[in-house]
Order: C-alpha cells, then structure tokens, then sequence
C-alpha cells in the first residue's frame, strides 16, 4: 500500500511548483518507474485519482513510463537488459553483474494548462 504514500508525494511536489505555473490546472504528469520498484501502476493511479481531488492535479492524467531492469557486466562490461530471471551476462555468462537500472522512480514531466 505504499503507492498511497507516493500518490500524496507526488501530489505534494506538484502543489509546491504550482507558483511556478501561476496556479493553473495541470493536465498530466509523467512518471518514470523502474520495475524493481514494486509500484502497481494501477494502484498508484487510483490514489492519485483520489487524492489529487481540489488540488490544481484534479482531472489530470497520470502518465507512466516504464524502466527495465539493466546490468553492467563486471567483466567484459557488456550493458544489458535482464529478462527473464536470466541473471548472467548475455555475452560472457558471468554471474557478476551491477544494476543500473530498474530502481527509478521519479517525476519527469507536468504539462499545464
């Protein structure tokens, strides 16, 4: 139930920069999500929906950009997409990998009225 949290954070972020557009309705707002985050993008949506009623964020669109999960080998130091529970390096087999990416959870993008 963490995306009620998020939902309220977002809605919170985008209150504090609604001086910046002169209190206009925002229309939507993009989200990067990365998919070790364990967001439910549908969940999130509905809070958001919920919570964003008689802010300057009612009505507005939830947009959702979708980050996979991406490794850097530590040996050949191939970059590349894990897929499948597949935890090994597609080029050497290595077993030994960084992530770089699939953690992400930022907003990227309102667009207003």
């Amino acid at each position: 139930m963490h995306e009620a949290s998020l939902a309220r954070n977002i809605i919170e972020i985008i209150d504090a920069h609604a001086s910046m557009v002169n209190g206009r309705a925002v229309k939507s707002v993009t989200i990067r999500i990365g998919e070790l985050t364990g967001v439910y993008p549908d969940s999130l949506l509905f809070y958001y929906s919920e919570m964003s009623k008689g802010t300057c964020a009612e009505g507005s669109v939830l947009v959702f950009e979708e980050c996979p999960i991406k490794g850097k080998c530590r040996s050949c130091e191939m970059k590349f997409e894990l897929k499948n529970f597949e935890l090994n390096c597609p080029q050497c087999n290595s077993p030994q990998f960084d992530l770089t990416g699939g953690n992400e959870f930022d907003l990227i993008k309102m667009e207003v009225e």
